[in-house]
């Protein structure tokens, strides 16, 4: 249909069941688009390189239907102004440009800019990666951009170093502790790796800034003898009164004629707290690779503990030694559950959140001050150590990203010390 297109006209082609144009008669190529879902559509219509095409302008207007059943005509862009634009675009093909050519090469440098924004390169790249290639990638990518919310919008090569100074002072003056800080800025300064790495910018703009400098406040606790006597015996304490309580409570059963719950020999295990503190004293895992822990993990013909890849903190696999007690624990476990699947269950078979509740009720039936669930994994490192073995194969025992982190540990059994001071006596 062929018409001059105009303000009035425009309400009066209301919508069909498919789709019609009106050719505007003043400008040659304009044309109105009328959609069945009542939205009119300015286009301008040209040739280039032998091929039709068309170059959107804007909206013309829409038909809405009102709650009463009555049709409003919403208006758009005016016809005067569609007109305008038809005849530059017509200038542009006239000189050989195309102008659908030019909003293409447009919207790919908007993508290519966007991917290179903070929060562009999160949603192209980053989030997806955090998700497969880190345990905790998803609170990963809410602190970043909760942290650096005022950031997201910014060209990644942009960033300064000053910017981030400022930051950072502002989050210490706020009460943050500098370890935390710097652990947030570790994440910010890995996301902007990755974009080195994939090529999405050329350099590192934070490659030179230092992290805050931190009080050596490392912690290595350890039980003394006599507090993991009493740690045991509160476990062992723990699982008689759970046997005791099964009793009672099978005997008001059959006094209802009701059938009885299995009963807890003495060498079953109540629940799963007491194999699992045994094996983080044994073993050194941390809570998470203990949580993860599944029976195939578990070599019992050649007493091995494998902590998968997908487990460990650092994303590498290591092959533990299950001594006498570890190995005599999880073999008792094992006939207690199904064998299969996580060694340490939680409700529904699904993965154990935290077991905080019944720790901290141990740990104060046993007297102990100060002693973490954490703290098992420093026990271990401990005792290894005392045991004459090298600090280099306690590194690989826990799985430490660098020998630095181990060398923590390394006071516990540094006899050199003692000996040199003893010499001291021995001059007078």
């Amino acid at each position: 249909m062929k018409a001059e297109i105009t303000v009035k006209s425009i309400p009066t082609y209301t919508p069909r069941d498919k789709p019609y144009e009106i050719v505007d008669t003043k400008v040659s190529g304009l044309i109105l688009r009328i959609q069945p879902t009542g939205t009119a559509t300015f286009y301008y219509c040209y040739k280039a390189e032998g091929r039709n095409r068309r170059f959107k302008i804007g909206p013309g207007g829409k038909f809405i239907t009102s709650g009463g059943g009555k049709t409003i005509f919403e208006t758009g862009i005016h016809p005067d102004v569609a007109r305008n634009t038809a005849k530059k675009k017509a200038g542009e093909v006239a000189s050989g440009i195309d102008p659908q050519e030019e909003r293409q090469q447009r919207r790919k440098e908007q993508v290519a800019a966007k991917a290179k924004s903070l929060a562009g390169f999160l949603d192209i790249h980053y989030a997806s990666f955090l998700a497969t290639e880190r345990r905790s990638g998803s609170k990963t990518e809410k602190r970043i951009r909760s942290l650096f919310s005022w950031l997201l919008d910014t060209p990644m090569d942009t960033i300064t170093p000053l910017q981030i100074q400022s930051w950072r002072k502002k989050q210490l003056e706020g009460g943050k502790s500098p370890v935390t800080v710097n652990r947030d800025l570790a994440d910010l300064k890995s996301m902007l790796s990755k974009a080195v790495e994939l090529g999405v910018i050329t350099e590192h703009p934070l490659a030179k800034l230092k992290p805050v400098k931190t009080d050596d406040n490392s912690r290595v606790r350890y039980l003394s003898p006599d507090e993991e006597r009493r740690l045991l015996e509160a476990l062992d304490k723990r699982e008689a009164e759970a046997r005791e309580a099964r009793q009672r409570f099978n005997e008001w059963r059959r006094q209802r004629r009701l059938d009885p719950l299995p009963e807890i020999t003495e060498q079953e295990f109540s629940d799963h707290l007491k194999p699992l503190i045994i094996l983080a004293l044994n073993v050194g895992l941390r809570r998470g690779e203990l949580f993860k822990l599944e029976w195939q993990d578990i070599d019992f013909l050649h007493n091995i503990l494998t902590v998968r890849a997908a487990a460990a903190k650092g994303g590498k696999p290591r092959h533990i030694p299950l001594n006498t007690i570890a190995l005599q624990t999880l073999k008792q476990w094992k006939k207690q559950g199904s064998g299969s699947g996580l060694v340490f269950p939680g409700k529904n078979g699904e993965r154990l959140d935290n077991v905080s509740s019944s720790w901290r009720r141990v740990i104060k039936k046993s007297k102990i001050k100060d002693f973490h669930f954490h703290d098992c994994r420093h026990d271990f490192a401990t005792k290894i150590l005392r045991s004459g073995t090298d600090i280099v194969t306690l590194s690989k025992l826990m799985g430490h990203a660098t020998l630095k982190m181990t060398l923590r540990y390394a006071h516990v059994s540094d006899t050199s010390l003692v000996t040199a001071v003893d010499r001291l006596a021995n001059c007078y």
